[in-house]
């Protein structure tokens, strides 16, 4: 589309990310995928902060709100 062609993934160790490159060996594009060690979030570096600093928000703005533990531990994922 721009010009450019992705020879290289990093990524987790996601269920969804095995998908996708799954669905670019069986279309041939020749795409490297390179994972990061499981249970490492370092790794992730920057994706990592932006997710901790958005899950923070959220938890305030929830807080804000005045939900109980138990409501907001639904929501958020930690059940």
């Amino acid at each position: 589309m721009y010009g450019r062609r992705v020879d290289h993934i990093r990524c987790d160790n996601a269920g969804e990310n095995r998908a996708l490159e799954i669905t670019c060996i069986d279309k041939e594009l020749g795409i490297v995928f390179e994972y990061s060690a499981p249970r490492t979030p370092q790794q992730n570096g920057v994706v990592e902060r932006a997710f901790a600093s958005m899950l923070g928000k959220t938890r305030a703005i929830m807080n804000g709100a005045g939900l109980d533990e138990k409501k907001s531990s639904i929501l958020d994922g930690s059940s």
